[in-house]
This record gives C-alpha cells, structure tokens and sequence, in this order.
C-alpha cells in the first residue's frame, strides 16, 4: 500500500472530522464548533432517517405511499437526532487522540 492509504489508516477519524467541518482543538481534545455542526446536520439526518424508513416500509409491504410521507414527516421530526449526533460526535473527540 502506497504512503497515502497509510496516512488515511492512522488519521480517518481527524480526516472525517475535517471534511465536515469540524475544527479540532488539540489543546482542549474537542471540537470547537459541536453545537454549530450538531444544528447543521440535524435537519440532513432526520431528513435521511425519515427517507429510508419510509422506503423501507414501503418495500416491506407495510405502507403505501401516503402511510410513507407520513413516516418521512414523523422522522424527520425526531427530537433524538441531536443527541444521536452529539454522541457520534463525542465519540470522535475520544477517539482522535489517540491517532498515530
């Protein structure tokens, strides 16, 4: 493997952070811009969630396609998805410390 796979291996985590936008402090080991980027993605992942469940229930034969918009438009409500993305955020301040 060439010197760039390598690079990417140990530095994924920070790398993804970067590439959406998170600014990491190494001083403080946190994201400086959480709460900014947690209001930014919320409405992308509520909006992904509600999509694929309703075309899952869809394809499952459970719902037709108004019971799906009415799945889309309840998921893409959810209250839980900033806490989803603050953990999945937390979780990368944890982990990037301890990238070679």
């Amino acid at each position: 493997m060439g010197a760039g796979v390598s690079t990417y291996q140990e530095k994924r985590y920070s790398l993804f952070a970067q590439n959406i936008g998170l600014i990491w402090d190494a001083g403080e080991a946190k994201f400086t811009n959480l709460e900014e980027k947690v209001e930014y993605y919320n409405d992308q992942v509520n909006d992904a969630a509600g999509l694929y469940t309703a075309a899952a229930a869809k394809n499952a034969g459970l719902t037709d396609l108004p019971g799906g918009c009415y799945f889309m438009a309840k998921m893409s409500m959810n209250p839980v998805s900033r806490k989803l993305l603050r953990c999945f955020f937390k979780k990368l301040e944890e982990t990037i410390p301890f990238e070679q």
